[in-house]
């Protein structure tokens, strides 16, 4: 039986695939048909988002997963379970890992960027270009790397999938 863990990075993972897909298609398409290219590139920052925000409260639970709620004086672990509850935001993971030390300077940049990237595209219909979304999907797989690699349990549960985020990582 998966834990709440393995869960959250599993989708993790399966959100950021989504991404690298949908960023190797807009590659292929043709330039004029700039709506389809635009529409995306935006999908693609939606699942980065998600990808990146699985991780950041996957984070939160090792510490406390408590913290995960909105209000953690009301957590509650049949909430949790059923995932009936408001859970902290995007803005204020960043701020709680930032307070715990939880990632680096530079991630915490990329993951601030990542938000930035996503309201625009999706509040906005914001177009972003081929090397900003190149620089969030290595951005977001190199966190995701780091993760695993702190977290001897994660390599031999997610094993077969370090080659592919390795290769986003690096992606042309």
């Amino acid at each position: 039986m998966q834990t709440y863990h393995d869960r959250l990075l599993t989708s993790a993972v399966l959100y950021l695939k989504e991404a690298v897909t949908n960023y190797s298609i807009s590659l292929e398409t043709d330039p004029d048909e700039s709506d389809e290219l635009s529409f995306l590139r935006s999908k693609a920052i939606i699942h980065i988002h998600i990808a990146a925000e699985m991780i950041m409260k996957d984070s939160i639970m090792a510490i406390n997963w408590e913290d995960i709620f909105s209000s953690p004086k009301k957590a509650d672990k049949s909430k949790l379970k059923s995932g009936n509850f408001k859970s902290i935001t995007y803005g204020d993971c960043i701020k709680y890992l930032k307070r715990h030390s939880v990632f680096s300077k530079s991630e915490l940049n990329v993951l601030h960027r990542l938000g930035i990237q996503r309201n625009k595209a999706f509040h906005f219909a914001h177009k972003i270009t081929t090397p900003s979304l190149k620089s969030l999907i290595t951005g977001t797989s190199n966190i995701l790397l780091n993760y695993f690699n702190n977290h001897e349990d994660l390599l031999a549960f997610f094993n077969e999938d370090i080659a592919d985020i390795t290769a986003w990582s690096n992606i042309p």
